[in-house]
Formats: C-alpha cells, sequence, structure tokens
C-alpha cells in the first residue's frame, strides 16, 4: 500500500496513463475498423459498378456481332480489365437462365467456380446488394454481391472479393506495437511523474523538515515564505500557528509558575504551621496530664481524659501534615541503605501489636533487597495494612512480597467488603475519606494513604489498588530493585 503523497501521485500518473492509453487503443481499433472496413466497402461497390458497366457493353458488343444473346463466352481477343488488381480470386457473375439455375458468366470464370458466398447471392437476387465476409483458402474475404437490375428482374449477380489479410495484419502490427509501447510508456510516466513529483512537493519536505525542528525552546523560528502558490500558504498558515502556540506556551509557563509560588507557600506554610503547633499540643497534653493526677472531683476526669484523646488525635494529625509537607517540600532526609523489604514488612506488622499481627499472614519465598529509607518503607506498609484491618471488615490479611522484572512487589490484599468503583480513583487524595465519617474510630485523619503515595514515589516507585465491592481489595506497592548511586547515603524526598 503507498503511504506517501509522492507515491500516490505516482500510481495515479500510471494508472491514468495506462487507462488512457488503453481507452485509445480500444477506440482507434474499433474506429480504425469501422474506417478501413468503410473504405473496402466503399472500394467494392466501385468495382462491382465498373464490371456491370463493362458487363452491359459485352453484351451490347455481342448483339452487335450476331454472336449468342448474353456473354456466355469471351471474344477470340479478350484480356480480364486493368482496373481489377485480384489475379487469384477475381469477380464472379453468376446468371438466370435455363429454368433460373445459377451458373458462371463471367469471362475467364470456369463453370465449376462456386459462388465465394452462397448465401449472399442467394439474397442478392431479391435484395439487390448484400456485403458479407467469409472465409476463401484460409483467408478473410469481404465480398459484394450486386444484382444488376431490379430486386426480382435481375439478369445476373455480380460477387467481387477483397481480402482481409493486409487488413488484418495491420491490425495485429498495431495490437504488438501497443503492448511493446504501452510498458515502456507507462515506465517513462512513472519514472518522469516520479522526479517531477519530488520537484513540486520538494518545499512540502522543508516545511515537514523545519517543522519537526521547532520545539518549545525555539518558538520565536518562522517558516521561509516563497512564492505564491499553496506551499506559501501553508508556511504563513504553520506561522501563524507557532505564533500562537508561543503566546500559549508563554501564557502556560507563567500560569504554572505562579501555580507553583502558590503551592509552594501551600506547603511551606502547612510545615511551618505543623511544626508551630507541635509544641502548644504538648503543652496541653502535659497540662491534661497533671490535671488528671492532681484532679480532686471525679466529675472532671472524664473531661480531661477526652482533651487528653483530643491532643492525641490532634498530634497525630500534626504529625501527618508535617511529614507531607516536608516530603512534597524536598526538605526532609531519611537514612537510606539496602534493607530487606520482608523485613521491613514483618517489622510492620509487629509494630501493629500482637493482637492485630495475629490477622496478618506474611508470603515470602526469599529475601528482596531494595535500596531505600527502612523507616519510610514500615510506616507505608503499616498504613496499609492498619487500612486494610480498619475499613475492609475482613478477619484476615495477607501480605505477599516478591520481584517481577527488576521490580520489588508488595501486595497486600484482604477479603473484606471492597470499595464502590467512583471512590477508588480517589483513595490517595488527602482527607479524601469513603464513608464519609471524621470519627476517630472509623476515619483517621484521612491522611494514611496520602502519606503511602508520597513514601513509594520518593523511592521511586507507585502504589495501585484494585477492588470490588463484596469481594476485597489489593493494594501493591512497586519500586525499583536496583542499587542507588546517592554517595550522601542519604534520600531526598
Amino acid at each position: 500500500m503507498t503511504r506517501t503523497v509522492r507515491a500516490k501521485i505516482t500510481v495515479l500518473c500510471i494508472l491514468t496513463l495506462g487507462v488512457t492509453i488503453l481507452l485509445l487503443g480500444v477506440a482507434v481499433e474499433l474506429v480504425g475498423r469501422k474506417s478501413l472496413t468503410n473504405l473496402i466497402d466503399s472500394e467494392l461497390r466501385q468495382r462491382v459498378g465498373q464490371i456491370l458497366v463493362w458487363h452491359r457493353q459485352m453484351e451490347a458488343k455481342f448483339a452487335r456481332s450476331g454472336g449468342p444473346s448474353g456473354p456466355q463466352g469471351p471474344p477470340p481477343n479478350f484480356k480480364p480489365p486493368r482496373f481489377d488488381p485480384l489475379r487469384t480470386i477475381g469477380p464472379r457473375v453468376f446468371g438466370k437462365v435455363e429454368g433460373f439455375s445459377e451458373r458462371p458468366r463471367f469471362p475467364g470464370q470456369g463453370p465449376s467456380d462456386p459462388a465465394y458466398d452462397p448465401d449472399a447471392l442467394a439474397r442478392a437476387w431479391t435484395e439487390q446488394e448484400v456485403i458479407s465476409t467469409v472465409q476463401v483458402e484460409g483467408e478473410s474475404v469481404r465480398v459484394i454481391s450486386k444484382a444488376d437490375g431490379p430486386p426480382g428482374r435481375a439478369s445476373i449477380v455480380v460477387q467481387v472479393p477483397y481480402p482481409l489479410g493486409d487488413f488484418a495484419r495491420a491490425a495485429q502490427n498495431v495490437q504488438q506495437t501497443l503492448l511493446v509501447v504501452v510498458p515502456i510508456a507507462l515506465l517513462a510516466t512513472g519514472l518522469a511523474s516520479t522526479l517531477l513529483v519530488r520537484r513540486l512537493l520538494a518545499p512540502v519536505r522543508e516545511i515537514v523538515e523545519r517543522t519537526a525542528a521547532i520545539g518549545a525552546p525555539n518558538l520565536d523560528e518562522r517558516l521561509p515564505v516563497i512564492g505564491e502558490d499553496e506551499f506559501s500558504d501553508l508556511s504563513v498558515t504553520i506561522n501563524g500557528m507557532l505564533g500562537r502556540l508561543k503566546d500559549s506556551f508563554q501564557t502556560q509557563e507563567e500560569a504554572l509558575a505562579r501555580l507553583e509560588r502558590i503551592l509552594e507557600q501551600h506547603r511551606r506554610f502547612t510545615a511551618d504551621a505543623s511544626h508551630e503547633l507541635r509544641t502548644p499540643l504538648s503543652v496541653i497534653k502535659a497540662n491534661a496530664a497533671v490535671l488528671q493526677a492532681h484532679s480532686r472531683h471525679a466529675s472532671e476526669v472524664p473531661h480531661l481524659e477526652a482533651i487528653d484523646d483530643a491532643t492525641d488525635r490532634m498530634a497525630e494529625l500534626v504529625q501527618g501534615l508535617m511529614l507531607l509537607a516536608r516530603t512534597e517540600a524536598g526538605i526532609h532526609e531519611s537514612r537510606q541503605g539496602p534493607c530487606d523489604l520482608v523485613e521491613v514488612a514483618r517489622n510492620s506488622v509487629e509494630r501493629l501489636g500482637p493482637t492485630t499481627s495475629d490477622r496478618i499472614e506474611i508470603v515470602a519465598d526469599r529475601p528482596i533487597v531494595v535500596h531505600g529509607a527502612r523507616d519510610m518503607l514500615e510506616r507505608a506498609i503499616g498504613n496499609l495494612l492498619d487500612n486494610s484491618l480498619r475499613h475492609s471488615g475482613a478477619d484476615l490479611c495477607k501480605i505477599e512480597v516478591r520481584q517481577e522484572a527488576g521490580r520489588a512487589l508488595v501486595v497486600i490484599s484482604d477479603r473484606g467488603v471492597g470499595i464502590a468503583p467512583e471512590h477508588v480513583p480517589h483513595l490517595f487524595d488527602r482527607f479524601y475519606r469513603v464513608d464519609g465519617s471524621r470519627a476517630s474510630d472509623t476515619g483517621g485523619t484521612g491522611l494514611g494513604l496520602a502519606i503511602v503515595k508520597s513514601i513509594v514515589e520518593a523511592h521511586g516507585g507507585q502504589v495501585e489498588v484494585r477492588s470490588e465491592l463484596g469481594v476485597g481489595s489489593t493494594f501493591t506497592i512497586s519500586i525499583p530493585a536496583e542499587e542507588s548511586t546517592d554517595p550522601s547515603g542519604l534520600l531526598q524526598v
């Protein structure tokens, strides 16, 4: 299949020329055959007219000389007429005598010479003139059969032949010439159209190459406008588009710069505010503990315990915000090095406590070593385990550690209630809750999965989730297994 415009135009030119030559050849064949046939018929009519005139003259001559009625035989000094070029198959004259039987009547014609076309001879007595094509001695012959006299009262019928061998050979020569000329013409047309199209489309290739070389860094460049044809219009159009792209790109860059400044201010504000909140929270918790220890009224204890619990939840929220803010700001440093993900998974399970760890099954057949921050990876896996056990409603959670295609995978799955499809794309958004609840016993801080995503991406990995209602959920952490080349030994996240 032709794909380039140059190839398509070349093929189109060749096909057009081929069809044109074919139609022209057919037209020449048909028109030429018809014209030659008309010329031959005209020649035959002229000859038969001359023979009829000669025949009448001979009859008058015989009548004046007292010979037999009609040209039954030639005079002693008779010679065939010079106008008749047919020496091998000449004209033949047939008359109706002796009960209207047909017999030869032409001088030099033997009594046994048959008619060239008996059917045409029989029809000529009533139709006066019949032209037909027959085979004589293996060659096509055009024959005119004409009666001398009105239809039904003619005394003789003359048949004059015209061999078509030369005509057939000429037609064959034309066909052979076409068979030789057509391929040569098509080849020449293909070469000429290829060169011509290549020359005509050279500006297009230049436009393509120059346009392909223009990118975001050099949007100021413009295509040259040469001439006043369609290609120059294309260059003008592309230049206008490049100008609009430059304006749009510049506007986008300015908007992104403003957004980046806003996000940077937001991250700084969150980090600074979280840091500043830790001190008053610590003071509140310490004073609540002192008041609990020295309280003289039992009615005050529930209120002090509520203050202490709220302070713990607030401290947890502040700690999560600080981790997210500092991670996004790139100012948190954690010691990195080779660590076994299987061991990291076991430590994450142990941190959840003996009651919770009994509900978790670890599947790993060998150590899977990666380079990363052990404490951060433990926190990410722990958050996923806590989320799965707290919200899935499943009694058992499985964590599988394996390696595939150079990547370390941590797969945490449960057979719980599952997550509705509309919630899955937003699970890793901060403060997003599937049930919309803000209660601490069901919703936590809403930052757990956002922290997981931040830690995993800081290690150059991805975290994905697949879930189906009534079947369960599967969270997969994928981290590169190759060694880190950071000479400082610090993982910047």
